[in-house]
């Protein structure tokens, strides 16, 4: 059963369109939003669900600790984090509940020409009827794909693999910080690809993220790789000496 965990900032419109779909799943035990932009919350029937718990923010959290908020209140042992704009094969949320474990690290969606990608967004108007089904659904080693980043709009991890992103990453390495410590922890993880994946690419950093945000220093110097190499080698030697 899976916990579905999305940082919300409201701006992209077919998206409580295609959370109808997801929420009526047999594998979806609940769907936790973490409202960061609640002046922006629409009126829409599936925000009233009983599988839909909403949880406003007095202000922007941002990305990577509303993930961490959601993971720890998540009542399901497997974690879907899903961005807001994001639109998928229904038959992917099936293969992740049947596929993510404690034996593995994270499972997350292909990037670029893995995927059948809507273009152009030809696919802004979507409901319960003309979601795309195409594609076999393939899972492969994420050792086979060149990439550790990009992977944040959608990936699966069981609760008990999550390990905190720090607070000084709020919008930038939080998928990268999951792939690379299950890999340093010796888990393999996974890729889906040969599937209909439609993604703006993080609208809710886009939407989220303040022009004021963008400009302090906090952003010039936190959100960086040298800090990340020093919070991620402390925090695995951390987690090694605890093993």
């Amino acid at each position: 059963m899976l916990s579905i965990v999305v940082p919300a900032a409201w701006g992209y419109e077919p998206f409580c369109n295609f959370l109808e779909n997801v929420v009526e799943l047999p594998v979806v035990g609940e769907i936790i939003l973490i409202n960061n932009n609640v002046s922006r919350t629409p009126v829409h029937d599936v925000l009233s669900h009983s599988k839909v718990k909403i949880y406003n923010q007095e202000e922007n959290i941002y990305v990577n600790p509303a993930w961490n908020l959601g993971v720890s209140l998540a009542q399901n042992e497997k974690i879907c984090i899903l961005s807001d704009d994001v639109l998928v094969d229904l038959r992917v949320f099936f293969e992740a509940d049947r596929f993510v474990s404690k034996e593995i690290g994270i499972l997350a969606m292909g990037i670029h020409h893995d995927l059948y990608r809507a273009q152009n967004n030809q696919f802004k108007h979507v409901n319960a009827n003309n979601l795309i089904v195409t594609g076999d659904i393939k899972i492969k080693s994420i050792n086979d794909h060149p990439n550790t980043a990009g992977h944040g709009s959608l990936f699966f991890i069981h609760k008990e693999n999550w390990i905190d992103i720090p607070n000084d990453f709020k919008i930038y390495f939080g998928d990268t910080w999951q792939i690379e410590m299950q890999t340093a922890l010796y888990r393999t993880n996974y890729y889906i690809n040969d599937c209909f994946y439609h993604t703006l690419w993080s609208m809710a950093t886009k939407i989220g993220v303040s022009a004021e945000y963008q400009q302090t220093e906090e952003y010039k110097s936190s959100e960086n790789g040298e800090n990340y190499k020093l919070l991620f080698e402390s925090k695995l030697k951390e987690l090694k000496n605890v093993r």
